[in-house]
């Protein structure tokens, strides 16, 4: 059995999607089952309010992943540099978020720049 939460597979476009589709169903093999879960579009305003939430829940969320990368791939940067970006983009349907530096840095990670 396989479970997939969140709208996730709103954020492909359509081919993509079905190529998601289509590998999950090699992976699960014949016979099985799959847990999809998709939401309904939702207003532009409604998602930006949630991915930009006034409490900077979702923003620490995103932060986090910096530090996460640091322990995983010994990376050396400053994460407390990084601003949590997230919009709806209407061409493509989807909230993007990004971690954008407030400075120029000088990122290693697993001994590369």
């Amino acid at each position: 059995m396989g479970c997939v939460l969140g709208s996730s597979l709103g954020n492909f476009n359509k081919p993509n999607a079905l190529e998601f589709l289509r590998q999950t169903k090699n992976h699960l093999g014949d016979g099985r089952v799959l847990l999809l879960g998709v939401d309904m579009k939702k207003s532009k305003k409604i998602l930006n309010i949630a991915y930009n939430d006034s409490e900077g829940i979702t923003a620490r969320l995103n932060l986090n992943i910096l530090n996460h990368r640091i322990k995983l791939y010994a990376a050396k940067f400053d994460p407390s540099k990084f601003t949590h970006l997230a919009g709806y983009n209407e061409e493509l349907g989807c909230v993007q978020m990004h971690l954008v530096s407030e400075v120029e840095q000088k990122i290693k990670i697993s001994n590369r720049r």
